[in-house]
This record gives structure tokens, sequence and C-alpha cells, in this order.
């Protein structure tokens, strides 16, 4: 019986809470007290999706490897589907610092992981996309055919080695129908 009132929780919990509010919220701090390169002048256009009713929605859920995939539909809105990714990626790697000769500065074993998270709102018009990562910010967003990357003066160790193949992956699935 516990334990069904557990699942039972975690599914409503997941079913009707986006995450989007907190996230845009705390990428907003994060953005306002970092340094970084990238255009934010369309970025508000996200403050539409932060107040969406989901009750209006069909939920499905699903998990692919270490994605975790939650879909909300509606044939009824101008908002026809939500698509939430959250990813999460160990790293167990050493990482070698060297000078432009190939001689070996340091070396760095780097054992942690990282938790994507990304968004897409899909409206009769347009797509929007939102990708940020948890404790970093939002690393990139779309609107349409537009991409914008924002680059941060620093970037946590490892990243830069999981941060490409991984964003191909999760736009295979937001692909994926």
């Amino acid at each position: 019986m516990t334990a069904l009132i557990v699942f039972l929780l975690l599914f409503n919990s997941t079913s009707n809470d986006l995450g989007f509010v907190t996230k845009f919220r705390d990428d907003q701090k994060i953005l306002s007290s970092a340094h970084y390169l990238g255009n934010l002048k369309r970025l508000n256009e996200f403050k539409q999706f932060t107040s969406i009713d989901l009750t209006k929605y069909r939920h499905a859920s699903s998990i692919s490897g270490t994605h975790t995939i939650d879909r909300w539909t509606s044939a009824n809105d101008n908002l026809k589907e939500i698509v939430r990714v959250i990813t999460v990626v160990p790293i167990d790697t050493v990482i070698t610092e060297k000078m432009v000769d190939g001689t070996i500065t340091d070396r760095h074993h780097i054992k942690t992981s990282f938790e994507f998270t990304t968004y897409q709102f899909l409206k009769s018009s347009k797509a929007y996309t939102y990708l940020t990562i948890s404790h970093e910010g939002l690393v990139e967003y779309g609107i349409g055919k537009e991409i914008f990357n924002i680059s941060y003066e620093s970037i946590p160790l490892g990243l830069s080695e999981i941060y490409l193949k991984t964003k191909r992956d999760i736009k295979g699935i937001l692909n994926k129908k």
C-alpha cells in the first residue's frame, strides 16, 4: 500500500508539474550574476510558458537510456505539445592539461554528473526550445528556426566533453514523434 501511495505521488508530481517556472527563474538569477556571451533579447518570449494549466493536456512519460521524456499534448489549444527531456549524464574521466609544445602540466580526475533539462513548446505557428543545465544555467534557446547560444566565462570541468553529444541526443528525441 505504501509503495502505491509513493508511486501515485511521484506520478502526480511528474504529470502536473512541468518545472519550467523554477528553471526559468533560477536561470534568470544565474544570468543576472554571471559573465556570459549570448543574445537574450528574445528570451522574454518564454514567459508565456510560465503559467500553463497542465490539466488540459494528456500526459505520457517514457525513459530512453539516460533520458526521461514527458509529453503533454492537447488537440484544442494553441499550444499543441509540451515536451520535457531530463537527461542525467554521469562522467568519470581524466582531463589532461597540456602546453602548446605537448608537455603535460596537470591531470584532473573528474567524477560527477550533469543534469540537462530541455523544454520544447510546440505552438501552431512555431516551436520554442529551452535547454538548461542544473546549477549551470541556460545554455541554449530557440524560437522557430533561430537558435541562441549562451556561453559562460567559466564552465565546469567535464562539461565540454559531453555537451555536444548530449545535445545531439536530445535533439533526436525532440524530433521523434
